[in-house]
């Protein structure tokens, strides 16, 4: 099968994450007053290596990605499994900025973020504490 690499957009993270934290001094009537895009022309990374079926990569939620065509005119769906680590405690952001989520994330928090109250410590079955393992007993 067909392997490829992903591409980053280093340093992303940091500021495609300013609109989701100030929305308000960010934004007008119109949309967003402020577009980062082309900050990241010339910071594109590739993967030196390929990813292959049962490969792993790790990298920060909010950097922005992409995987570049398996080949040139061949479209083959792709499957990709994430898994989230957060510090313990964490709180649950509160509503004003919980209202920002777009729908992509959702399948990620539906089973839980209903049972946890924004603002409070998010303490679910469903996110168990992983680290470190004497802690779990």
């Amino acid at each position: 099968g067909g392997v490829s690499g992903l591409h980053f957009i280093e340093g992303s993270h940091r500021d495609f994450a300013l609109p989701y934290w100030h929305w308000e001094e960010l934004t007008n009537e119109e949309g967003p007053v402020l577009d980062l895009t082309h900050r990241f022309e010339d910071k594109i990374v590739e993967q030196d290596e390929p990813l292959h079926a049962g490969d792993c990569t790790w990298h920060h939620g909010w950097c922005l990605h992409s995987a570049p065509d398996l080949f040139d005119d061949e479209k083959k769906d792709r499957v990709a499994y994430t898994a989230s680590y957060v510090k313990s405690p964490s709180k649950l952001l509160d509503e004003k900025v919980l209202g920002r989520q777009d729908g992509e994330d959702s399948i990620s928090y539906e089973g839980w973020v209903n049972d946890v109250t924004p603002g409070d410590v998010i303490d679910h079955e469903l996110l168990p504490l992983v680290w470190p393992p004497h802690e779990q007993e």
